[in-house]
């Protein structure tokens, strides 16, 4: 039997909002519980979750998303599975 290995490349777009006009970039990562609260769910999709949260020091409301790395992966490598099966027929 064949071993058959799967190869995703994943690109990120290279802009981020501190990359973007009129932004600067971050000297420190911005720490929940310490410079913003996470509130209540807003959102739920198959790999993450959206909340409600709110900057410590300004008190600005802004939505944080939080992606699970783990059903993500294993949901790729499901993919890979199933395309390396149905290709080999």
């Amino acid at each position: 039997m064949h071993a058959s290995k799967c190869e995703i490349n994943l690109e990120f777009n290279s802009q981020t909002p501190e990359t973007l006009p009129g932004h600067t970039k971050a000297k420190h990562h911005y720490r929940e519980d310490a410079e913003w609260l996470k509130g209540q769910q807003i959102g739920l999709g198959a790999f993450s979750s959206c909340y409600q949260a709110q900057d410590v020091g300004t008190g600005t409301l802004m939505a944080v998303k939080q992606v699970n790395i783990s059903k993500y992966f294993t949901f790729l490598n499901i993919l890979c599975l199933f395309f390396s099966i149905s290709l080999q027929y």
